[in-house]
């Protein structure tokens, strides 16, 4: 069974309100979590995943989705918006992004 981490920039609507925010969903078979705090959203698709990081509960998914694959794959993939990612392309935290 395939399981794929997702990372999904979002526009949240409140639909009684209109009200908008900003953020990001976090999911894969077996876990969820979002975050609607933000002002906006980085193009960069990198940076969304390093700001993901910056928020325990969707950092614990990603580690944990990291964690089980590499058992299997030495360098997992995830999606973040359309695009597939190695967990290599991803870098550390601190590295510079373009």
């Amino acid at each position: 069974m395939s399981n794929m981490l997702s990372i999904l920039p979002t526009k949240f609507e409140n639909v009684r309100s209109g009200a908008t925010t900003y953020g990001v969903r976090v999911y894969d078979s077996y876990e969820s979590a979002y975050d609607n705090t933000w002002d906006s959203i980085p193009d960069d698709d990198v940076e969304l995943h390093w700001l993901v990081m910056e928020n325990s509960d969707m950092a614990k998914i990603v580690n944990d989705y990291f964690e089980v694959k590499e058992i299997d794959d030495p360098d997992p993939t995830i999606m973040i918006g359309d695009q597939i990612y190695l967990r290599s392309q991803l870098g550390e935290k601190g590295d510079e992004h373009e």
